[in-house]
């Protein structure tokens, strides 16, 4: 389980263990670098769970920490826009 619970900081960081560039990830996921990219800047919303599922699998992590730190930034990006307005 990551510390940090920002799925961005995750996925930069369990790639980075495995010594992955975007790029490479992205290829290895089969999508694209830009996709991938996005997810660690948190610009990319929630991953679709076909996304999810390949980025677990290349990075070796489980899909359902993935889908917890999706949630988790979802809400976190809720409250913002609540307290935006």
């Amino acid at each position: 389980m990551v510390k940090d619970k920002s799925l961005a900081n995750a996925l930069k960081s369990w790639r980075m263990e495995r010594q992955f560039s975007v790029q490479a990830a992205a290829d290895y996921a089969q999508m694209k670098r830009q996709t991938f990219a996005r997810f660690e800047n948190r610009s990319g919303g929630e991953p679709s769970s076909e996304n999810m599922l390949r980025m677990a699998k290349i990075l070796d992590v489980d899909p359902e920490e993935i889908l917890r730190l999706a949630k988790f930034d979802k809400q976190c990006r809720a409250k913002q826009k609540d307290q935006q307005a």
